[in-house]
């Protein structure tokens, strides 16, 4: 097999969410010329492309330059690793926010870190030690919620052999597959080049985008960034959609699978939570055609409607469960009410029968017989909804 060779941009997006957003000693001095240049253009394109509304309510920042490993002992090769630059942005009223992990101009097996994707394992090297991005991320109070999407922006054609690794997600000439990936499934006539202009070539796939930028950026490095991120800024709109889906979908999840009992606080909660995230899902976000049905085949591709779907019946369980308690707690009221209108009767029919009735302590131990009798009666009938139940 030949060997593989990638030459271009690499950028890594996670959908994530803060609690507490923490800066933990970030140098600025750690900035380079192509940090500084990411930064402001994609907040210039960003406030360009995309309404108001949301980007005046959205910040940019950067964290830190980290290594991250690309190469382990699986494919019996010694660890490796590279720089790479890590942005946050946030949006302020939703908490969501999306990482950014960018390597510029890199030159290394990329396929290897596309598996680290589909692993879910990003790891990177910390205070001399490797530890997950998961962790690494947890020091400023963001926590990832799934494993992320990857955009290769590259300086040339890929070769037809290593093109189905970018979109399996999976190294390219591993030594532990004896296996090829079969072109048919993976090969680049399976995938559409849904590209808007002609200076690119664009191909999507389930959590990977290759970008083939046609300029020639020979001399101009730092141009590459700038035109990669007219591009980019629809990226993080759709994992900042992401991000709500999986923040609200786990919740709900998690409710559904707990034996406890939701109230309509709660459900509310949830609710309010998720209708936060709209400026995301406005169909006017884009302020150009263009931006709009560009996101519309990546959104496509990467199933963000079908996840919708997912949060949808989810919600609908969710609410049915709700429903049931209600009815449950209804049905206990009832029966209190019930026991309390049968003792008071219990009196009635003394009062009216006392004549018949010469001791007190009778009538008492009357009253007393019928209320256990239907407390028994009322036990059985809650164990048979129980064993119904589980």
């Amino acid at each position: 097999m030949n060997s593989e060779k990638f030459s271009g941009n690499c950028y890594l997006f996670f959908p994530c969410y803060y609690s507490t957003y923490k800066k933990i000693g970030v140098s600025t001095a750690q900035i380079n010329d192509f940090t500084n240049d990411y930064l402001v253009s994609f907040t210039k394109y960003f406030s360009l492309e995309v309404n108001v509304q949301l980007h005046q309510n959205t910040q940019r920042v950067y964290l830190n330059t980290i290594n991250i490993l690309y190469l382990d002992g699986q494919e019996h090769q010694d660890k490796k690793t590279i720089p790479v630059d890590v942005f946050m942005t946030f949006h302020k009223k939703t908490k969501l926010s999306v990482i950014t992990l960018a390597i510029f101009n890199a030159e290394i097996p990329i396929s290897n870190l596309l598996d680290r994707i589909s692993q879910n394992n990003i790891e990177i090297e910390f205070e001399n030690k490797y530890i997950t991005l998961d962790t690494y991320l947890k020091n400023y109070g963001i926590t990832k919620l799934n494993s992320g999407k990857v955009c290769l922006s590259a300086h040339t054609e890929i070769d037809d052999n290593i093109f189905p690794y970018y979109f399996a997600n999976e190294t390219y000439n591993s030594s532990v597959m004896f296996a090829k990936l079969k072109h048919e499934k993976f090969g680049k006539n399976v995938f559409s080049n849904i590209a808007q202009y002609d200076s690119s070539d664009l191909y999507v796939g389930k959590k990977s985008i290759l970008r083939i930028d046609k300029r020639d950026y020979s001399v101009d490095k730092k141009g590459r960034i700038e035109s990669d991120i007219i591009f980019l800024f629809i990226m993080e709109i759709l994992i900042f959609k992401e991000a709500s889906l999986e923040r609200t979908n786990q919740k709900i999840v998690n409710y559904i699978s707990n034996n406890k009992y939701i109230s309509i606080s709660e459900l509310n909660k949830v609710s309010m939570e998720f209708s936060r995230t709209m400026p995301f899902w406005d169909i006017n976000v884009f302020n150009y055609i263009t931006a709009q049905n560009l996101a519309n085949d990546i959104q496509k591709a990467f199933l963000i409607e079908d996840k919708y779907n997912v949060y949808l019946k989810n919600q609908k369980f969710l609410q049915h469960k709700l429903n049931l308690k209600q009815s449950i707690e209804q049905e206990k009221e009832n029966s209190l009410l019930f026991y309390i209108a049968i003792i008071l009767f219990s009196f009635e029919i003394y009062n009216v029968c006392k004549d018949f009735i010469s001791s007190k302590p009778l009538s008492l131990s009357l009253a007393t017989f019928i209320f256990i009798l239907l407390l028994i009666y009322k036990s059985r009938k809650n164990k048979s909804i129980e064993n119904v139940d589980e």
